[in-house]
């Protein structure tokens, strides 16, 4: 999300109005917005891909080069047009732009100047078969946690 001051004091006798920011208690963290592009399929000729953007923090900061080819998992969260907005986009503050906080980013394909094997994540028959023993299981909190303990 945007940081935004507050607007009232939290107190109930409280009446400011002016807000300063406390830097002696204040903390930082690592910060980074990157823009997410579909891939283009072949069948769909004349078509701007779709972006959305992406909120990286801590360690998931400079994972990613511009051209890498990555899969992204996340909250889909929506921000205000206001706090949202781009330079030189004139969104109203009654439109809602949709973003995504990841909270994971793995590069399965580099650009033209790295390499690596970009191999994705397949499942055999067996897994599927253990999936779905998994999703009939009544209780899959005690297998999950029986798994880890």
């Amino acid at each position: 999300g945007a940081y935004r001051t507050p607007e009232a004091c939290t107190g109930k006798r409280c009446r400011g109005q002016r807000f300063e920011p406390n830097r002696r208690n204040a903390s930082t963290i690592d910060w980074q917005k990157i823009r997410l592009q579909e891939i283009k399929d072949g069948n769909e000729q004349g078509r701007i891909p779709r972006t959305i953007e992406v909120e990286l923090t801590d360690d998931l900061c400079d994972c990613v080069l511009p051209g890498d080819v990555v899969t992204v998992c996340g909250f889909i969260k929506a921000g205000s047009g206001a706090e949202r907005r781009r330079p030189g986009n004139a969104a109203s503050s009654t439109t809602f732009l949709l973003y995504m906080d990841a909270s994971s980013c793995v590069k399965l394909k580099a650009g033209d100047d790295q390499q690596t094997d970009g191999r994705t994540q397949q499942f055999d028959p067996q897994d599927l078969e253990a999936f779905r023993e998994i999703a009939q299981d009544p209780n899959p909190f005690k297998l999950l946690t029986n798994s880890i303990c």
